[in-house]
């Protein structure tokens, strides 16, 4: 019965579902699908991933910044993604982002623990940045190297100074399949003759003249380099003249035979070549310019220097060392005005140029602006306060105002930033001098003596010095001597000599030499003062009266003192003789 009933439960069920299947009582049941919940990663790859094609099509568009920009968002959310790392750091490359570019290649890791052409990478990021030794140490540690880098290394050791491990690399490239060639031969040779090894440089450029033709120029360049650096000069010239034979085009011996002759003074030679190559066809050679520009100062060549450096401006106009050159020109044509523009311009296009300011104070001075002069000075030593020679011009400024104090402070300064300036020395020496500081003035122009014992204006100042004030004088004779022995018709160095003498009361020697001053200067107050002492010293009352009056007609700054030395004259004459002679009797 149990089985019976168990029976038609079973049945009665399956009616129903059927009933329900085919809609007698018919029911829709929901789908419920499994949840799936996206891990916090993978949403951060997922965005990643979007902002990597947004860099893409950045890049093909041309915008590699926005581009970067991309692949920097999405390597903070995928940091593990080796192709984002590479992307990335060769999007730092291409914007010249070296340091960041190796913070991704690199990380915190030793060089020898990266793959092989990741060194190769940093080595590039290294010298990219100029970090030559560790450049060197990527290169180092590569095995085996390429001869393109074997080349790279040889380049990196010449620029640290290791010419030894330079030439090894070299070597170790010439003698690769594809090294071999000529350039790399004469670039042997070159380190060869840094080094010293002349022998080994003349043996390659014999090699190289024998196994590549057409060469020859270069070869008898390299070969007078060779001698140059040997100091045989005569010899190198040869060798430099003969490339000009083989090629009369060919620039580098130009250059250098033209560097020779600017060592030797020889500025005519000097200009000829730098015209040639100034005037070739080449628009590289175009820098050399202003070369031949300052050549034509250097030799006089004013108006040809004028011209050019004019022609040069009109190119680059904001090309202050030009402005400054021509400022030197102009000078030199004593267009005092035009310098002044000139150097003016100089400044304000480049303030910190010190040559320019100092020009500008002494072109101002020239012009009698000693206001202008004074200021620009001040500017000069407030722009370049630890400069010695901004200090000195400042205190020679000073000097020419006739303001001592300030003169002397500013020259004491020069010469605490460097006691070796003998200019300021000297300046020093005469502002103690004019300032009535004698034993101060002395100890200076020692100095300058120390500094320099050739300064025969030294000599004679110190040795003028010490006449008017009538002490040491046989001291003062033996300055005055080696003056003169250095310019012997140096008219002021002749009437110091004559002022000795006549201080120590040898008046026909004063004579003698008060008359050589004079034949060679005609128009200083003070020869002329000393010619009245030394004639009226010897009896000449009359020579002496149109010797004072000569004086003050050259506007002596003792005009009143020398009026009276002139009435005393004519008492003298107006007396007899006799009773002139009864009257020294008397005293």
């Amino acid at each position: 019965m149990r089985t019976c009933m168990r029976f038609t439960i079973v049945r009665l069920f399956s009616a129903v579902v059927l009933a329900s299947c085919f809609g007698c009582a018919h029911r829709t049941f929901p789908l419920i699908r499994p949840e799936y919940h996206q891990s916090r990663q993978d949403l951060a790859r997922q965005r990643a991933e979007e902002y990597f094609v947004k860099a893409r099509d950045y890049d093909r568009r041309g915008l590699y910044q926005m581009a970067q920009h991309f692949y920097e968002l999405a390597y903070e959310l995928d940091p593990q993604s080796g192709i984002l790392r590479q992307l990335l750091a060769e999007k730092h490359i291409q914007l010249g982002q070296f340091a960041q570019a190796l913070v991704l290649i690199k990380g915190d890791k030793d060089i020898a623990d990266l793959p092989v052409e990741q060194r190769r990478v940093v080595a590039t990021l290294y010298m990219k940045m100029g970090q030559i030794n560790r450049a060197v140490e990527a290169l180092e540690s590569i095995t085996p190297l390429s001869p393109e880098e074997f080349f790279t290394l040889g380049f990196l050791y010449e620029s640290m100074g290791m010419a030894d491990k330079a030439v090894i690399n070299y070597r170790r490239y010439f003698d690769s399949e594809q090294g071999h060639t000529f350039l790399v031969g004469l670039k042997m040779a070159q380190v060869y003759t840094k080094m010293g090894r002349y022998e080994d440089a003349e043996s390659l450029y014999v090699r190289l003249d024998r196994k590549f033709e057409g060469n020859k120029a270069e070869i008898l360049t390299g070969l007078g380099t060779l001698k140059l650096t040997a100091g045989d000069t005569a010899r190198a010239l040869d060798f430099f003249r003969t490339a000009l034979i083989v090629d009369s085009t060919y620039y580098d011996a130009m250059r250098t035979i033209a560097q020779i002759a600017i060592h030797q003074g020889n500025y005519s030679e000097a200009t000829r070549y730098y015209e040639k190559i100034f005037d070739s066809d080449d628009p590289a050679n175009r820098i050399y310019g202003r070369t031949l520009a300052l050549l034509y100062y250097y030799g006089k060549e004013y108006d040809k220097a004028e011209s050019l450096l004019q022609s040069l401006l009109l190119e680059t106009i904001d090309d202050y060392e030009l402005h400054f050159y021509l400022g030197l020109v102009y000078a030199a044509k004593r267009n005092d005005e035009l310098a002044a523009i000139e150097f003016k311009k100089t400044v304000a296009l480049e303030p910190g140029f010190s040559d320019a300011w100092q020009h500008l104070c002494y072109i101002e001075l020239r012009q009698k602006n000693t206001a202008s002069a004074l200021e620009f000075s001040r500017q000069y030593a407030k722009r370049f306060p630890e400069s010695a020679a901004a200090w000195r011009t400042l205190g020679y400024v000073y000097s020419l105002e006739k303001e001592f104090g300030p003169a002397i402070k500013a020259l004491q300064k020069a010469v605490t930033l460097d006691s070796t300036d003998a200019a300021a020395w000297f300046d020093l020496g005469a502002a103690f001098e004019r300032d009535s500081q004698f034993a101060k003035a002395a100890d200076a122009f020692r100095k300058v003596l120390r500094i320099n014992p050739d300064d025969h204006q030294a000599a004679n100042y110190l040795g003028y010095m010490w006449a008017e004030q009538g002490v040491h004088l046989d001291s003062a004779q033996v300055l005055l001597e080696f003056a003169l022995s250095r310019d012997s018709a140096n008219g002021a160095y002749l009437d110091s000599y004559a002022w000795i003498f006549y201080k120590k009361g040898e008046i026909e020697k004063a004579y003698e030499y008060i008359l050589k001053a004079a034949a060679v200067i005609t128009d200083d107050p003070v020869i002329f003062s000393h010619m009245g002492d030394i004639l009226g010293a010897r009896g000449d009352f009359t020579g002496a009266i149109e010797a004072y009056h000569r004086s003050i007609a050259l506007e002596s700054s003792e005009k009143e003192a020398l009026e009276e030395k002139i009435r005393r004259l004519e008492e003298r004459m107006r007396i007899p003789v006799s009773q002139e002679m009864n009257e020294e009797k008397k005293r």
